[in-house]
């Protein structure tokens, strides 16, 4: 493949996907702000709405719940002249389920986003922004990670919806994608310029700087030396004042705020450092502001969910209502009788490592999860859950009561049927491989019958030293670590096509090429819609001569996934540099060049293209 540099760089790229995971603003106002009148229900002119997310936002990590570890003094001040949970419940600890569910009001059962890759949100389903804009207001979105890019249906209803700029920069893992927090300003004070002049706007801002993996702050990270993910929430507090303060010094519209995280981050308890695995408070638990305190406010029992935002919002801004919202709307004068119910759920275990999924309930005090075993806490006596109460026989009742309704409200069929992506999302290679890195990463469909019962405190374990074994691997350029956890991993755990594929990928990382190809044959075996390992095994197979079976692999991983650009270029390398054959390369060169314009062989390929085009009918006139 080498011969043929001047037209593209080779076959290589494939293989070299990475592992699982692991400038000025315009400011338009003061950092105090104006003073504002209380906020209602109000009949007359319509009041504009801000709304902040905050990704991987712990419940601990504000300056508000006392915890002490780390000071936020913006968003303090909006908790405190407003109303709020620091512990509100959500329904998915992952970036795009989380996010689905706060635009519509519903869980995932039925808005049908489970995880950051493989599912779209439906565009039947009515979200805030289509409310808002019904409703006449201007709309206008600025997100900062991979997960809420367009082609996960989250843009419904919004006039902008910028989620552009975002690149790698982690020098440990190159394919982590996300921008930072101050570009994120730069775009959505832009847009507040270009509003016109008492023009009510409903503004969505995403900020990702608390998601790993963290970007230097110098300032920040001097006030927090021993506590990075402080240092990074103190960095968001203060693009939050920035942002607040804009909005309230405006003359021409009046602003309420919402600031609220998506889900929160393990960061060592419970042996989860990430998120997405499990469903303890650490992941599960986050802050939900509404400022300023709405007129007549009276406390209700907490905890509330996130699905209860969009609800809330609709009353609030006298927008309509979210027809069939599985939230309440937490300012109405209705209070509930009795003890409210908050489900969770991750189908990420499953999809990733072909173990049970994660099934939980909060309801009042109680806490309860379900994966290979049962788990049972009383939140108000072990906020840390450190005493599993479903090994006493003194909770049997509270037990079988939140037993019963995970299995009402999760059965086996319905599982069943969430793993199965009912709308797909097309990504191209370069998009999973963005994805990946930031710990997002696709998987089979398993079968829950198939599916081995596993602890998941057990599966982080491992899951937990293969992550830091990875960042020790890409820091010193020796993966022999990271190898040999894989390994282990696989030992334990088979039916984990995605360790099996990633442990293929460390050995040609390793440059041990002849043990890369038993690993991939294992994850085509296991889940047969694994274009990724069928890519892999090709270059391996052709670099064995073997033309004819790196074709098949190939135009199967085609289609399985016609969209995959890298699929589409090794493909038009096999046809024109090794079967001569410069024909059958052109339309999945052409392709290629469609699917993905940042590739650095973009533009060799093309003249490649053009090249072959201007010789063909040349060709025919000449008889041949």
């Amino acid at each position: 493949m080498n011969d043929q540099r001047n037209y593209h760089r080779g076959l290589l790229p494939a293989v070299m996907m990475v592992l699982l995971s692991f400038c000025s603003c315009v400011d338009r106002g003061n950092a105090g702000g104006k003073g504002r009148a209380e906020g209602g229900r109000d009949t007359g002119p319509p009041t504009s709405l801000l709304m902040i997310s905050i990704d991987t936002w712990r419940s601990d990590y504000a300056g508000v719940s006392g915890s002490g570890k780390v000071s936020t003094p913006n968003i303090d001040r909006l908790a405190q002249n407003g109303v709020y949970d620091l512990e509100a419940v959500a329904a998915c600890p992952l970036t795009t389920p989380s996010h689905a569910t706060i635009f519509t009001g519903l869980l995932p059962s039925s808005h049908g986003v489970f995880d950051c890759t493989r599912y779209k949100l439906d565009d039947g389903f009515r979200t805030l922004a289509e409310m808002f804009r019904s409703a006449g207001y201007s709309t206008g979105a600025f997100v900062a990670g991979e997960p809420l890019k367009k082609r996960y249906g989250l843009d419904q209803g919004f006039d902008v919806y910028d989620d552009s700029g975002m690149k790698g920069w982690n020098v440990y893992d190159e394919f982590s994608s996300s921008r930072d927090g101050i570009a994120v300003l730069d775009s959505a004070f832009s847009y507040l310029n270009q509003l016109p002049d008492g023009k009510p706007a409903f503004m969505f801002v995403h900020f990702f700087d608390l998601h790993s993996p963290y970007a230097p702050h110098p300032e920040f990270d001097a006030a927090y030396p021993d506590d990075q993910y402080a240092a990074e929430t103190a960095y968001v507090d203060y693009l939050v004042g920035r942002l607040a303060a804009s909005v309230e010094s405006e003359r021409t519209r009046e602003w309420r705020i919402v600031v609220a995280g998506d889900h929160g981050e393990g960061l060592g308890d419970h042996g989860e450092y990430a998120h997405g695995v499990a469903l303890y408070s650490s992941t599960i638990h986050t802050p939900m502001i509404f400022y300023p305190k709405p007129e007549g406010w009276k406390d209700r029992a907490k905890p509330w969910g996130l699905v209860d935002l969009a609800p809330t919002v609709c009353g609030w801004m006298n927008i309509g209502k979210i027809e069939d919202a599985e939230g309440v709307d937490l300012f109405s004068d209705r209070q509930d009788g009795g003890l409210r119910e908050f489900y969770s759920l991750t189908l990420f275990p499953s999809i990733m490592f072909g173990v049970n999924p994660c099934l939980g309930v909060r309801r009042g005090e109680y806490m309860y999860i379900r994966h290979g075993t049962e788990e049972l806490y009383d939140m108000a006596d072990d906020p840390g859950q450190t005493k599993n109460l479903a090994l006493s026989k003194e909770n049997g009742d509270v037990l079988k009561e939140l037993r019963l309704l995970v299995d009402r409200q999760f059965p086996r069929e319905e599982l069943q049927r969430m793993l199965l992506p009912k709308a797909s999302v097309t990504v191209n290679q370069s998009d999973l491989d963005k994805l990946r890195g930031l710990g997002y990463i696709d998987g089979p469909v398993p079968k829950l019958i198939d599916l081995q019962r596993a602890d998941i405190r057990k599966v982080l374990e491992r899951y937990d030293t293969i992550k830091r074994e990875r960042e020790t691997g890409f820091r010193t350029k020796d993966f022999s670590g990271l190898r040999r956890e894989y390994e282990a991993f696989v030992r334990e755990y088979p039916l984990s096509s995605s360790m099996w594929r990633n442990l293929g990928k460390t050995c040609l990382l390793a440059r041990d090429e002849r043990s890369a190809e038993v690993p991939f044959r294992k994850a085509i075996l296991i889940n047969p819609q694994d274009s990724d390992s069928m890519m892999n095994l090709a270059v391996l197979v052709l670099k064995q001569g073997k033309l004819a079976d790196a074709e098949a692999l190939l135009l199967q991983a085609i289609a399985i996934d016609g969209e995959n650009a890298t699929s589409r270029k090794n493909l038009g390398i096999l046809y024109s540099d090794y079967m001569k054959n410069p024909e059958k390369a052109l339309p999945h060169y052409k392709k290629f060049i469609e699917l993905d314009t940042s590739d650095p062989d973009v533009e060799n390929i093309k003249r490649y293209v053009q090249k072959v085009e201007s010789l063909m009918p040349s060709k025919k006139q000449g008889g041949n």
